[in-house]
């Protein structure tokens, strides 16, 4: 069926229908949404006719009790079978007259019931759209709050990187400038001392030294890779050799040790790490080690170094310094050998009231990483090994100290070194044994 077929029936039965139920002409005709009762012609039909039609929404319950009658209609009609439309047609109105009235009225009285369940249904459908919307309505509040707090936040975000680029371009040109005063820095420190004007001072000498001491320990501790300069490398160099001019006159100062003041009697013809004042030969090796890299040099300062550590006072004076950073860089770098600075580690171990301030010293990363290196290191030999095992078993005796032997993996490489000694290696195996029981 089209919608000019339905109009067609419409034409002919709606009106004499009314007037059989004596409806009539005030009465509202129900329909559903079929496309054919929506179509266009339909509607012009109902609006040129002035009949009435009930509202009805779209996907809504259809509670109209000639459904059933159809129901019923179709499945009597299915029972008898008919071969052909004519045959359709007259069994289709032999089984409408048979519908008995009864079922009529039976339908139409379930309407009211049917009507009140679709009610509750829709009452709880209801309810349940309230609490959604009060639900959308919390999660809308939520979504603007985070909305703004994000807002807030990248506004917060742009207004720190904004800080960020300027402290950034601050940091650049303090740095700029910082490099600047150490080139600056390193020019007067050598124009000074290259033109003996420490010479026969003996506290600007020892000020001077300290001054570039210092200068070197900035760089060390400079979190951006700073090169040696050739002015330090000359420094270095100037340190290490005796000086050349003829005498200049005595200084003296009373907060200098004597043996300072005494040095600068005549003019030095001595290397400054063979000074008299002991402050004045540890700052000296400790420069040359630093800036020097020709390896008998190096060397000849190691060995002045061992035989100066012999004093306890030198002891102190090379630990204050931070002499130990350097003994660890000449080692990273492989100058002077092995054999010398791991023989000044076992002087540094020796009983005296500056140990605990050299094992204190000697607990950081610097010196585990420089260790575990070192273990590595294929010209590493066993009267070597036994001499640093002995300071590993100090410092395995520090519970603090535990943390730093597993960070650096020093205790697995001392585990497997263990199980690798030959056993007539007795005092070797002592020491790892105490040194892993330690770190249990």
């Amino acid at each position: 069926m089209n919608a000019a077929k339905y109009r067609d029936i419409l034409e002919e039965n709606l009106f004499q229908s009314a007037q059989d139920l004596r409806l009539g002409r005030r009465f509202t005709f129900q329909q559903d949404n079929d496309p054919k009762h929506t179509a266009k012609i339909t509607k012009e039909w109902h609006r040129n006719n002035s009949v009435t039609v009930l509202d009805w929404s779209s996907q809504s319950p259809d509670l109209n009790p000639i459904e059933h009658l159809w129901r019923d209609l179709k499945m009597a009609v299915h029972q008898r079978s008919p071969s052909n439309l004519t045959e359709l047609e007259r069994i289709c109105k032999e089984e409408w007259q048979r519908i008995p009235k009864s079922r009529c009225e039976k339908l139409v009285a379930s309407f009211p019931r049917r009507l009140m369940a679709v009610l509750q249904q829709l009452s709880h459908l209801q309810d349940l759209l309230r609490e959604r919307s009060k639900e959308n309505k919390r999660l809308k509040n939520s979504f603007d709050t985070i909305k703004e707090l994000n807002d807030n936040m990248k506004k917060q975000l742009n207004e720190l990187s904004e800080q960020n680029e300027k402290l950034e371009s601050q940091s650049k040109r303090l740095q700029a400038r910082l490099e600047n005063l150490q080139v600056i820095t390193q020019k007067l420190i050598f124009f000074m001392f290259y033109n003996n004007w420490s010479y026969g001072k003996p506290e600007v000498l020892l000020n001077l030294l300290r001054l570039i001491h210092w200068a070197l320990r900035q760089m060390d501790n400079n979190t951006q890779h700073v090169s040696l300069s050739a002015t330090l490398r000359r420094i270095g160099e100037e340190v290490s050799k005796p000086a050349s001019r003829s005498t200049v006159q005595q200084f003296e100062n009373p907060d200098l040790p004597k043996s300072c003041s005494e040095s600068a009697g005549s003019f030095r013809s001595w290397p400054l790490y063979r000074s008299p004042c002991p402050q004045t030969r540890i700052l000296s090796t400790l420069i040359i080690l630093r800036t020097v890299t020709q390896a008998d040099v190096v060397a000849q300062a190691l060995d002045n170094l061992h035989t100066e550590l012999m004093t306890v006072e030198s002891r102190g004076l090379f630990i204050h310094h931070g002499g130990l950073c350097v003994l660890l860089s000449v080692l990273q770098a492989g100058r002077g050998g092995l054999h010398r600075p791991i023989d000044i580690l076992m002087q540094l171990i020796e009983p005296s009231r500056y140990l605990n301030p050299f094992l204190v010293a000697c607990s950081c990363e610097g010196f585990f990483r420089t260790a575990s290196q070192l273990l590595k290191h294929p010209r590493l030999e066993l009267p070597s090994l036994e001499k640093f095992s002995m300071l590993l078993q100090k410092l395995s005796s520090i519970r603090k100290n535990h943390r730093l032997f597993e960070l650096s993996s020093l205790h697995l490489q001392l585990q497997e070194l263990y199980h690798k000694t030959n056993h007539t290696r007795t005092f070797l195996c002592l020491n790892l044994r105490s040194i892993l029981h330690n770190l249990k």
